[in-house]
């Protein structure tokens, strides 16, 4: 487990990856994607901290499958020095083989709440807090649990992750089954200064925005792109206006986590096969940067400018009520 730092430094500076859904034909989940990956991540320069996996990892969720892709995803890179913080997906539902997998030199933090040991947790590095949900219903999360965990954040960075997109994109089973919740769960968010939530389930790459009650924009980030089954998608989010896209790549790929101080970047690497066995992992087009609110200065001018446009929008709201 990647230690909890005391504080932070404002020169604190690392990297982490993002991917998921590696589920395939072989004992459950892509082999070959998942060896390309794990090659292309001890690559990067600077070598990464960690490694977010946004779930299903495997088909069917048993002991066998799940130490394989351990054997094949997760060894590999811990042996180098990154560490690997999976969560669960839909396909990885057997509770009892995960807890049996993820234990010992494998395991999870114990954090989370009581019947979500080893699925739901969190966890300090640097000068960012990583935070894992699994579900605690149906497609909703333990928002009490997370309530307690973001008043307790003294770092700037805040990352949150999850199996199931917060606004659907191909799926329509996602945690905007429950709006009422799933706003309650984005607001906390961004009330604790959080500007991105990474997940995946749908099998490609995807980059989307939503604003808070607040009207603060926070992002969505889809990395369905381990390997998995591509889908095809029409192109249409189901939330729009409140939702708006940035960015859609069908291909294999990571998301590469850039923090320096108080500046994130973050980037999607696609696959690109230059000819038969030769492959590279390439930056898409599609960056994104942000700069955390640090104790003790004003607002950030992208925060008081959404803060600012939300104002415009409800004084407009007003005048057309009032004037018809």
């Amino acid at each position: 487990m990647v230690a909890a730092a005391p504080g932070f430094a404002d020169q604190d500076t690392f990297r982490f990856v993002v991917t998921g859904d590696s589920r395939g034909g072989d004992n459950g989940i892509n082999s070959v994607r998942l060896s390309e990956l794990v090659v292309a991540i001890l690559a990067e320069q600077p070598l990464p901290d960690l490694v977010i996996f946004t779930g299903d990892l495997v088909n069917n969720g048993y002991v066998s499958q799940l130490e394989y892709w351990v054997q094949v995803f997760m060894e590999p890179l811990e042996q180098h020095g990154v560490k690997v913080y999976p969560i669960r997906g839909n396909h990885d539902a057997q509770i009892d083989s995960w807890r049996q997998v993820f234990s010992g030199v494998h395991a999870l933090p114990n954090n989370g709440p009581p019947d979500e040991l080893g699925m739901t947790y969190s966890f300090v590095h640097k000068n960012a807090f990583f935070i894992g949900m699994d579900l605690s219903g149906l497609f909703e999360i333990n928002q009490e649990w997370l309530d307690e965990q973001l008043s307790t954040k003294n770092v700037p960075h805040l990352f949150v992750f999850n199996h199931y997109p917060a606004f659907s994109v191909d799926h329509v089973d996602s945690l905007a089954f429950n709006k009422p919740k799933r706003d309650a769960f984005w607001n906390s968010i961004g009330r604790a200064g959080g500007r991105v939530y990474f997940t995946g389930h749908d099998h490609f790459y995807n980059h989307s925005m939503a604003y808070d009650k607040h009207y603060i924009w926070i992002h969505q980030i889809v990395v369905g792109s381990a390997g998995a089954p591509f889908y095809d998608w029409n192109g249409v989010y189901l939330e729009a206006p409140r939702v708006q896209g940035i960015a859609h790549n069908r291909n294999n790929g990571y998301v590469v986590v850039d923090v320096d101080g108080y500046d994130v970047r973050s980037v999607f690497k696609e696959r690109i096969e230059l000819q038969p066995g030769q492959v590279q992992y390439v930056e898409f087009n599609d960056v994104f940067t942000y700069t955390a609110w640090g104790p003790g200065e004003g607002l950030p001018l992208s925060i008081a400018t959404a803060l600012l446009a939300g104002l415009l929008i409800m004084c407009l709201m007003l005048r057309r009520i009032a004037f018809g």
